[in-house]
């Protein structure tokens, strides 16, 4: 599975004054988010309909893809079935590395999302990059790579990076290749 973490000691990334205002209103703002978050878990499984993931053709939308990852999110926590929110290649890759099975729960290096973009690739690709805390309130970035396969949009690939500070986060999304090739190009 295409799951990858990296540390930034530097902060080569730079954050606009618009998000850096944002991320500060949604700090402060942290227990209206929690409930509002909980609440559209508690109606999107309530409803059942986010089980396999979104059924919508090409047209994605930040929301839907954010829908999307809150109901993976919250089957991690439930300990639910969690092969149905990945794409049919990751789930072959698991069932071939079974030792790759607890990769499954990145989700777990989330504790608060605060901020989440998404940008379509194609009529059959879209990419997520969701920023937070984890659960020691450090800076953490998830980029996301979606596939739209028959049942709706699938997780194709994660990338996982932590910050020192907030300073660290960009506000466009990423794909994780793009994460790592810019990884790469701030260590040459």
């Amino acid at each position: 599975m295409e799951v990858n973490t990296q540390c930034s000691n530097q902060q080569t990334l730079s954050v606009t004054q618009p998000l850096a205002n944002r991320l500060d209103r949604l700090r402060s703002a942290k227990g209206t988010l929690q409930a509002l978050t909980c609440a559209v878990a508690t109606s999107v499984l309530l409803a059942g309909c986010m089980a396999s993931g979104s059924k919508q053709t090409s047209d994605v939308s930040d929301d839907m893809l954010f829908q999307d990852y809150q109901s993976y999110a919250a089957a991690v926590a439930d300990n639910k079935n969690l092969p149905p929110f990945f794409s049919t290649r990751i789930n072959a890759v698991v069932a071939a590395h079974p030792e790759m099975q607890r990769q499954y729960t990145f989700a777990t290096f989330m504790a608060d999302p605060l901020y989440h973009a998404s940008k379509a690739m194609g009529n059959d690709r879209a990419c997520m990059l969701i920023n937070g805390t984890n659960e020691q309130g450090e800076p953490v970035s998830l980029s996301l790579a979606y596939l739209q396969e028959a049942d709706g949009w699938k997780i194709d690939g994660v990338n996982v990076a932590y910050y020192k500070t907030p300073k660290g986060f960009t506000d466009k999304a990423l794909c994780p290749d793009e994460v790592a090739a810019q990884s790469l190009g701030r260590a040459q």
